[in-house]
């Protein structure tokens, strides 16, 4: 069996779809976090405090956002929808 390294149970990205904060919980250490657009450009990139990390959408336009998270030395990608 492979491993998708897209899955990670300990992650947590909620709420989405997302209108105001969406929140990020790991059980392993989040090294940092980057949020880009539907085109691939950086928004935000945004450093953890004990593993959980809240990201402000508020100023986000309506759409779909890719957040990139570097965890236990790889990364994982989580897409989010902005309401």
């Amino acid at each position: 069996m492979t491993k998708n390294k897209n899955e990670k149970k300990s992650l947590c990205v909620f709420p989405n779809p997302v209108s105001e904060k969406v929140e990020l919980k790991s059980g392993e250490e989040i090294k940092n976090v980057e949020l880009f657009n539907s085109v691939g450009e950086k928004i935000k990139s945004i450093q953890p405090i004990n593993n959980s990390i809240t990201i402000d959408c508020s100023g986000l336009n309506a759409g779909i956002y890719i957040l990139k998270i570097n965890s236990a030395g790889e990364n994982f990608y989580r897409k989010i929808v902005k309401q």
